[in-house]
């Protein structure tokens, strides 16, 4: 059975977390064209979290804050949960309050 794309995103998100993911794995995936447009919200926040979540250590992606938001973002991706554009927004501005 194949897999859908919101479990393709979830899986790469999780093995560049674990660091199990391949050399080319996250490049492939934050240049790759997604059609769902919730998906590509993660995908661009993907690609901004060393902008948004600068990293504290030499050759880190982000700060440890902003990998656990990509954390929950893949939870929340997992176990067949429907992610929307709004609970996506929600748990972005979330990390904006003290």
């Amino acid at each position: 059975m194949a897999r859908s794309q919101t479990e393709e995103v979830q899986s790469v998100i999780r093995a560049f977390l674990d660091g199990s993911g391949g050399r080319w794995d996250w490049d492939d995936f934050l240049s790759e064209n997604i059609d769902d447009p919730v998906l590509s919200l993660v995908q661009r926040f993907a690609a901004e979290l060393p902008i948004r979540f600068p990293p504290g250590k030499s050759r880190h992606y982000a700060s440890e804050e902003g990998l656990r938001l990509l954390e929950r973002i893949a939870d929340e991706l997992d176990d067949n949960r429907q992610l929307t554009r709004d609970r996506l927004e929600n748990l972005l501005e979330q990390r904006k309050q003290p």
